[in-house]
């Protein structure tokens, strides 16, 4: 009976994922009875778990590994990389999928893939797109988010995901990265988004930052090792 009232919940809900205490709730269920539950609903393959007290919906509408990494915790983003993947910039399997939480977060394997959570203060958090099945970042928001944290994609991937938006025929909305880098909290950033924008060939926009760079010391692109210098942009 219990069984049957859980996929129904399920459906009826459109969750991706839930957790013990939201089967709990709607099953008006606990303790033993929902832990037996919840395990023989999990050997039938109908949910399986990713994580102590998570699981995720297999007979869900949206198999896309990216939507349910984006339901297992709220609120959260797809990002960086990851969003990259997402929109067809970047061909590389998701081994790692990053997804952007205000509150600290252990990883957790979804199939072969490692969910990790990267916390930004609530302030950073801005700039994503969220639906039923999926919340991730703006195209614009992930290359900000990209430079703002040095790492995964590094400068060079970025200009490449920039040429492929260009060749794809999308739209890369400049005032919405201008506004995006300057709305986060972090100068060094301004240097990385107008030095990205001036090696892109949009030194134009660019000057709308240039006003509120860093300039007590140069500010390194990334965490690659690679060298880029510009005095302009106080760039090492």
């Amino acid at each position: 009976m219990y069984k049957n009232d859980l996929v129904e919940w399920l459906k009826s809900s459109g969750k991706l994922t839930f957790t013990t205490n939201d089967a709990s709730k709607a099953l008006s269920l606990k303790g033993p009875s929902l832990t037996r539950l919840l395990s023989s609903v999990a050997r039938q393959g109908i949910i399986r778990k990713i994580a102590r007290s998570y699981y995720y919906y297999t007979s869900a509408p949206v198999r896309d590994i990216f939507a349910i990494a984006s339901k297992i915790v709220y609120p959260s983003y797809i990002a960086t990389e990851s969003a990259f993947e997402r929109y067809g910039l970047s061909n590389i399997i998701p081994s790692i999928i990053r997804v952007i939480v205000t509150k600290p977060h252990r990883p957790v394997m979804l199939n072969d893939a490692k969910v990790v959570f990267i916390k930004f203060k609530k302030e950073n958090f801005f700039g994503y797109n969220e639906s039923r099945w999926i919340s991730i970042s703006t195209v614009e928001k992930a290359f900000v988010d990209s430079l703002y944290l040095g790492e995964f994609p590094f400068f060079t991937d970025l200009v490449g995901y920039y040429k492929k938006l260009e060749s794809y025929g999308h739209t890369f909305n400049i005032e919405k990265f201008i506004g995006f880098a300057l709305r986060m909290d972090s100068k060094a950033l301004i240097n990385k988004a107008g030095f990205f924008l001036d090696y892109i060939g949009n030194g134009a926009p660019a000057e709308r930052l240039h006003q509120r760079i860093y300039k007590k010391g140069f500010v390194k692109i990334d965490r690659s090792g690679s060298i880029f210098e510009s005095r302009k942009w106080m760039i090492e």
